[in-house]
């Protein structure tokens, strides 16, 4: 038996393509959706995220700037930048990258964020509004795993989901957007580092979520054949030949390559359904900030989407 596939790059095209249409209309009504980044400090992986967010935003029609501030910014000064950006009626969403220098406080600095241009639903007021089943912005790779778990089976009344990480950002979010629903939810548990027994958690469950960025977490054994799994891990491991040795370069350097938390290869044999990595959560963690963004857009402007 061979898994099915979720293909997250499917679903994040045909978001697309609800975006672009989206765009279409708000230009109509004189909004043009505007998208500020961020960046304090000079990390290099920062670069090619920020490069990839450019791109994307200029596919769709979204207005993209990135705001580079230096690595001494101080809270003071990058809170009011976001003040500033606050108040600028052209700009509809802000995010900060990260990683933030060690001075910066991001909890407090998010605060001082307008609640509706939140592209990544962080401010405590959207993230409260994940608790009251009002929420109109939610954290992006937490509605990206949702929603790729609803693409393949929409009928989750009575399941049981085991979600293995229990960030601010994906875990917690994450069963909220899941038992939202009062008559046809799921069953959900959070597991974590200190879960005792994890196997047995994973084998009594029909969807596992992991996002806990270690490689080959979740092995064949764990899992059954109806098992549905979403993996949000993102993990950067050595390339190896078929005997285990690492490939190098030719100035020594070992080449890399991106896996999940699951040990795709076995677990696909058995388990129903699986997100590839690189290709499941990644492409629709994107399509959801530019939701976001948009969703950002009408909310700023009264414009009903």
């Amino acid at each position: 038996m061979t898994a099915d596939v979720i293909d997250g790059v499917k679903l994040a095209n045909n978001y697309r393509d609800d975006i672009k249409q989206e765009v279409a209309r708000l230009n109509n009504d004189g909004i043009f959706p505007a998208l500020v980044a961020l960046q304090i400090g000079d990390d290099p992986s920062s670069k090619i995220y920020l490069e990839n967010q450019r791109k994307k935003c200029e596919e769709l029609g979204i207005n993209y700037t990135v705001w580079s501030l230096s690595e001494s910014t101080t809270q003071k000064a990058l809170e009011d930048h976001i003040k500033s950006l606050n108040t600028n009626p052209s700009i509809h969403g802000i995010i900060l990258q990260q990683p933030l220098p060690a001075h910066i406080d991001g909890i407090q600095t998010i605060q001082v964020m307008a609640p509706n241009k939140d592209v990544e639903g962080l401010h405590p007021q959207n993230y409260g509004k994940l608790f009251y089943e009002d929420h109109n912005l939610a954290p992006c790779t937490a509605l990206a795993s949702e929603k790729l778990l609803r693409s393949y089976e929409p009928n989750l009344k009575g399941k049981e989901i085991v979600i293995i990480g229990h960030s601010s950002i994906v875990g917690k979010p994450l069963s909220m957007l899941l038992l939202h629903s009062k008559k046809e939810a799921p069953t959900v548990r959070i597991c974590h580092i200190s879960t005792k027994d994890l196997k047995a958690h994973t084998l009594a469950a029909d969807v596992i979520f992991v996002g806990c960025g270690v490689p080959n977490l979740i092995k064949a054994d764990m899992v059954h054949k109806g098992s549905i799994i979403i993996d949000i891990g993102i993990n950067r491991v050595d390339k190896t030949d078929e005997q285990g040795q690492v490939l190098l370069k030719p100035n020594g350097k070992p080449y890399k390559k991106t896996v999940g938390d699951v040990d795709y290869e076995e677990v696909s044999k058995i388990c129903k359904a699986i997100t590839p990595v690189p290709g499941g959560v990644g492409p629709m963690t994107v399509a959801m900030l530019l939701n976001n963004t948009i969703k950002c857009a009408c909310l700023t402007n009264n414009s009903i989407k």
